[in-house]
């Protein structure tokens, strides 16, 4: 019980001075990167007269984090916690470095007055974030005896017990490694940066985005869980010591969601225990870096975590993809199936005439076979087409023309079973840019689908064009035939579901919906039993390269019923 009670002791201790080392090197860290940054806008803007107190600032914010790394180093603290005296320790350290602090305080008092003639805000910005810095690390120097209160446990004031109180809110839930055996290790991208520190947040922002990072900011851990929900991240940076909800408690929330559980972190923290940092591994971080960032470090590990998540994706679309190719295997296997029991039916009929003689018999199993023969044709290219991944090939075409063309393929087919096909064709819309041989596909399965329907009573199919907007025209087929109800509508994008049974191949309208979706357009269908089917398509009469841009492959896994595409009425 004791040596718990003194390895807690120990731990608040060194958890405490690494939280030092975090507090002063932040303000260190902020001088020296807006000054690396001052120095590049100097040069850029033509402030040549700035550049060379600006050398100056950074040459002492070098010199104050040797020393802070000199004075703070972790291998030190065992000589602090002998000694006992904080107060000693904090009198060392404002002698040792009050003369490089004043240096850079001066300095940048003299460019904020000599800057203010330029009138660039942005780079005035800079320099006050510089002085603040500093000024906030000289306040933390004064204010370090505060802090000996801890080691007879009472409880310091102002900023000293927040800070406490942080530390001791991480310490609690780092336990040893030995009593965790129940958990085990388990171009640009979107990043979510987690610090409670302002200075912090920026500096890695901005680090980041010249990377071609794409930066989003959380306050504290709460603040971050309520992002993800909204958002997707490739990458989540996470400081440890927060106020509210710290770094451990955000990795767990992250960890008992199957959705999120997938986000890779990265812990960016002071803390340098080694129980630390085994923990967060345990609890899925990605990796552990300790400030101060190394910039070098920081970009090659990021890297490293974006490729993992890129290879993980990767591998999970495979996998669905296989899925996908498993089930297109057996409804395709389903309608070969159907094929040859026509073929078969046919060749059966063939050659009872040939054995009889009767050519009026012959014919009619002739004309099955004939009929089998279209069909597999039609499920090859619609097979063909479903499965190649490609882009559409513009071009400005007659909308008209591919209408009466499509129409004279149909012609014969409706005639067969006395169905009338009209036309309802708008003049005014005759040039628009599409992929002709996508469109006319998609106009021969839907007046195929409207003929079929026709066909035991006949009927008529009306095909229409019209202009929907400046941007957008319609593309109408609608039939008198049998109808459907909704339960039929619910699933009649569906792979391999046909209403006509065995006679179809179930392929057509996800073809159809395919080859809009690529055009960046909408399949609308309504029906009712009885009273006719209208399908529409809506297209963009002449799409940009920006629209293009933001289509999405309709093989990526997206529902079939995604209401972007099918609208159901």
């Amino acid at each position: 019980m004791k040596s718990d009670v003194k390895r807690e002791g120990d731990l608040s201790q060194r958890a405490f001075l690494a939280n030092l080392r975090h507090e002063l090197r932040t303000p260190i860290n902020a001088i020296i990167g807006y000054s690396e940054m001052l120095l590049e806008d100097a040069d850029t803007k033509g402030y040549e007269e700035f550049i060379p107190d600006l050398q100056k600032i950074l040459k002492e914010g070098r010199e104050l984090l040797t020393l802070v790394n000199d004075i703070l180093d972790p291998t030190r603290d065992a000589m602090v916690q002998a000694e006992h005296d904080i107060d000693a320790y904090g009198a060392h350290l404002r002698h040792a470095l009050r003369t490089p602090l004043n240096a850079v305080v001066g300095f940048t008092e003299m460019l904020l007055e000599r800057s203010e003639e330029k009138g660039d805000g942005d780079f005035r910005s800079d320099l006050q974030k510089i002085h603040s810095s500093a000024q906030r690390f000289l306040s933390l120097i004064d204010d370090v005896a505060n802090f000996s209160k801890l080691q007879v446990g009472e409880r310091p004031e102002g900023d000293a017990s927040e800070t406490l109180s942080i530390v001791q809110e991480a310490v609690k839930t780092i336990r040893p490694v030995e009593d965790d055996s129940a958990l085990q290790i388990s171009g640009g991208g979107d990043l979510l940066i987690v610090d409670d520190n302002e200075i912090s947040r920026d500096l890695l922002t901005r680090h980041l985005q010249r990377q071609g990072h794409h930066v989003t900011v959380a306050e504290n851990g709460r603040q971050a869980l309520e992002m993800i929900q909204t958002h997707s991240f490739d990458l989540m940076l996470l400081d440890i010591m927060m106020p509210e909800m710290n770094g451990y408690q955000v990795l767990q929330h992250l960890k008992d969601n199957e959705t999120w559980r997938e986000i890779p972190v990265i812990i960016i923290s002071a803390l340098g225990e080694l129980d630390s940092v085994v923990r967060c591994i345990e609890m899925g971080a990605e990796d552990y870096l300790f400030k101060p960032l190394n910039p070098v470090l920081l970009r090659a590990r990021i890297g490293a975590c974006l490729e993992k998540k890129r290879l993980r994706d990767h591998a999970k679309e495979q996998q669905e993809r296989l899925a996908e190719l498993g089930e297109n295997i057996a409804g395709l296997a389903h309608c070969v199936k159907n094929l040859l029991n026509g073929f078969k039916g046919g060749e059966y009929i063939v050659n009872r005439a040939i054995k009889k003689q009767d050519f009026g018999m012959m014919g009619k199993g002739w004309s099955m076979v004939e009929k089998n023969i279209g069909r597999i044709s039609k499920l090859v290219l619609d097979m063909l087409t479903y499965v190649k991944d490609r882009e559409p090939e513009y071009s400005e075409v007659d909308l008209n023309n591919l209408i009466e063309e499509a129409k004279e393929v149909l012609s014969p087919q409706a005639e067969k079973v006395g169905v009338e096909i009209k036309t309802k064709i708008d003049e005014n819309l005759r040039k628009v840019t599409l992929d002709s041989k996508g469109i006319l596909r998609c106009l021969v399965n839907l007046i195929g689908n409207s003929i079929d329907a026709c066909s035991e009573e006949g009927g008529v199919v009306c095909i229409e064009s019209r202009l929907d907007s400046d941007d957008y025209f319609e593309l109408v087929v609608s039939d008198t035939g049998c109808g459907m109800d909704q339960d039929t509508l619910k699933v009649l994008f569906r792979k391999f579901f046909s209403t006509k049974g065995s006679q179809g191949t179930g392929l057509g309208l996800p073809v159809v919906q395919q080859i809009v979706k690529d055009h960046h357009g909408s399949v609308t269908v309504k029906s009712e039993p009885g009273h006719g089917t209208t399908f529409t398509l809506r297209l963009p009469r002449h799409p940009s390269s920006s629209k293009l841009s933001t289509g999405k492959n309709p093989k990526s896994g997206k529902n079939d019923s995604d209401p972007d595409v099918l609208s159901l009425n």
